[in-house]
This record gives C-alpha cells, sequence and structure tokens, in this order.
C-alpha cells in the first residue's frame, strides 16, 4: 500500500495511544483522538472481545487490534479504559508480558474513585501514572467526543505535562487535581450526573400520572428550564417555587399528592425540598417562612 509522505511523517512525529478496553469510555477517547490536534494518534485497541475490538477501530477509522505485547512495546501512552474492579487485574496482565518498559511511558485510567493503586503491577523505573476522569455522561451510542469536556486529572509528578498534552490532544479541557478526596468528588459527580437522571425518570413519570399523554415529554423543558439560569449564576439567585417563596401550605398539599399518588417519591421530595430551604434561608427568606416549611416537611404540626 503506497502512503502518502505526510501521513507517514505525521505517525512519526505523532504519539502513540493505545486503548485498553471496548466500552463507551473506550469508544469516545478512540473518536477524540481521530477528531484531535494530530499530536497523539489512535496505535490501536486491545480488548478481550476481538469483535468488539474491531467495532471500535471502525467506528475511529484508525488503528490496529493490538495484542498485550504491542501494548507494551508500542505505545508511549496506554488508556485502561475499563471498568474500575477490573483496572489491577488489567494492568497485571500488561505488566505479565515481560516487555521492557519504554522512556518515560506513561499509564492513565479514567476512573473518577480511583487513585493510582491500580497500577501497582505495572511500578518500575521509566514509567508514569495518572487518572483522566471525563466530567461528563458519556452515551452508549452516538458520536460523542471529548471536545469541550473536562477531564479532571491526577497523577505522579512526572506525568503532569504528558497527561495535560494527552488531553489537549483529545480536545478537553484539563484540571489537573493530584491531592483531589477522590471518593468525595465521585460521588458528587454521581449526584450531579446520574441522580440528575435518576430525578429525571421519576418525575416524569408523576408528571404522566397526573397528566396523561397531555404532559408526556414536558419534563425535559422544564429541567432544561430550571437548569439553564445556572449557567454563570449561583442557586441563590435561580431557585423559584414553593419553599422559596416560604409557601408551607403549598408544600403541605404536594407531601399529601405524593403520599396518596407514589408514596416511595415523598422521601425523595422531602430530601431536596430541604435542601432547597437551605438555599432559599441563604437567599434571604425570613426565619418565620423557612421554621413554617420546615415543619411541613417534617410532618410536625408546630405551635
Amino acid at each position: 500500500m503506497l502512503h502518502d509522505h505526510r501521513e507517514i511523517a505525521d505517525e512519526r512525529s505523532s504519539i502513540p495511544v493505545a486503548v485498553v478496553g471496548t466500552g463507551r469510555l473506550a469508544r469516545t477517547l478512540a473518536r477524540s483522538l481521530a477528531a484531535g490536534n494530530g499530536e497523539h494518534r489512535l496505535l490501536g485497541v486491545h480488548g478481550r472481545r476481538p469483535g468488539a475490538v474491531d467495532a471500535l477501530i471502525e467506528v475511529a477509522g484508525v488503528g490496529r487490534p493490538l495484542a498485550a505485547d504491542d501494548v507494551m512495546g508500542e505505545a508511549d501512552v496506554v488508556f485502561l479504559a475499563v471498568r474500575d474492579d477490573a483496572l489491577a487485574e488489567v494492568a497485571g496482565v500488561l505488566a505479565a508480558t515481560g516487555v521492557a518498559s519504554l522512556h518515560d511511558q506513561l499509564f492513565v485510567h479514567g476512573s473518577g474513585v480511583c487513585g493510582l493503586g491500580p497500577f501497582e503491577a505495572l511500578r518500575e523505573g521509566g514509567r508514569h501514572f495518572a487518572t483522566l476522569h471525563p466530567l461528563a455522561s458519556l452515551p452508549e451510542a452516538g458520536a460523542a467526543t471529548l471536545a469541550e469536556v473536562l477531564v479532571v486529572c491526577g497523577g505522579d509528578a512526572g506525568a503532569r505535562a504528558q497527561t495535560l498534552a494527552l488531553a489537549a490532544a483529545l480536545g478537553a479541557r484539563a484540571a489537573w487535581s493530584p491531592d483531589l478526596d477522590r471518593p468525595l468528588y465521585h460521588a458528587a459527580a454521581a449526584l450531579l450526573a446520574n441522580g440528575l437522571t435518576a430525578l429525571f425518570a421519576r418525575g416524569a413519570a408523576l408528571l404522566e400520572q397526573a397528566g396523561g399523554d397531555t404532559l408526556a415529554g414536558a419534563a425535559q423543558a422544564l429541567m432544561t428550564s430550571a437548569l439553564k439560569p445556572l449557567d454563570g449564576a449561583a442557586a441563590e439567585a435561580t431557585l423559584t417555587g414553593p419553599v422559596r417563596r416560604g409557601d408551607a401550605a403549598t408544600v403541605a398539599v404536594h407531601r399529601n399528592a405524593l403520599r396518596c399518588a407514589d408514596p416511595s417519591a415523598l422521601a425523595l421530595y422531602d430530601a431536596l425540598m430541604r435542601e432547597a430551604l437551605e438555599i432559599s434561608v441563604r437567599a434571604g427568606l425570613d426565619e418565620g417562612s423557612a421554621r413554617a416549611v420546615r415543619r411541613a416537611l417534617s410532618d410536625d404540626p408546630g405551635p
């Protein structure tokens, strides 16, 4: 096969990246490298299922299937895009190849909660280790990349420049946070992303239960209208609704309706409205109104 001389030069000057895994993150990484700034290139993909590897490479349009030996011997950057509970095992498989380490070879994983511990089997001179976690929901399908996505990174001191360069090659915005409280960070991320999805599903079901087909699809527009003002503004400046107004009577009506229609949703409502009450107090809700709402949320008739 004939190659354009510029393509050969680009391959020689760009940094080869091996992606290990074939799931959502792996697909997003492969697409991002293919669409990136050219300073890094997708060398190929290593995975347990050849069919999934071939499908990922076809989606990316570049790269080749890699054996574990190829990953260790040819890639300057190795990205483990596998489940958290498989990271240490996969690192062990790669270490067991016995292939000599490339100079300054960088190993990265995409877990939000795991630190550098899973890389223990790979620790030897000349290797660096880092984490790069996209602070975003990655879709199961579609052509998503990491363009303009914030990626939260950390690692050993020698990994910083390489990791930030990788983030730039992916088109992402990077935050270097080596001292991150990772469990707390990931819990917060789960609340914002997974919790929001769960809240949407429960709220949408309640809307349809209340209004039938006439309210089908209304949940997304409502949630968007609540989130949009938060772009550049604090929650205290954007919160609306009965809790913010101190309307304890309406809160009591809400709770009674939920108790009758979907008792399991009541605890969710109470937890979220208590948070809304704290925001309202910070925003200036008077103490008397706050006390009335607090009583309404606790089934306490009060004085």
